[in-house]
């Protein structure tokens, strides 16, 4: 994608969706002054990480990757999303073995205390 269609398609999702020039800034190793001078068109010629940057910032703030593109900010951050999403559905499923274990072990305990005949 040309650096022309890309900035076409940063103006278009930024007005689309209101976006500010800080809550694009925060996500990228931009300043809120140079993303802002980019969305009003007064940056001739912005390069090219740095447009892949907002547009990766872009998409992390809406949540989405329109089709056809792929950046790699985008991907990484649902790739650890995934990851931590699955990390805690395990420790979910650990937590009930392990109670499931204790309650079983206590309910024999309480089982084998009725068998025996108190010292009384």
């Amino acid at each position: 994608m040309s650096n022309k269609v890309k900035l076409t398609t940063i103006l278009n999702l930024v007005k689309e969706h209101n976006l500010t020039a800080y809550q694009i800034a925060k996500f990228t190793k931009s300043s809120v002054q140079a993303v802002q001078k980019i969305l009003n068109n007064q940056t001739k010629s912005p390069t090219e990480n740095t447009l892949n940057d907002i547009l990766e910032a872009i998409y992390s703030l809406l949540g989405e990757k329109p089709e056809g593109h792929t950046p790699s900010f985008y991907d990484y951050t649902k790739s650890v999303e995934r990851e931590l999403i699955d990390t805690q559905k395990l420790l979910i499923d650990t937590q009930k073995k392990h109670i499931d274990l204790l309650t079983e072990k206590y309910e024999k305990s309480e089982i084998e205390k009725r068998k025996t005949p108190s010292d009384s």
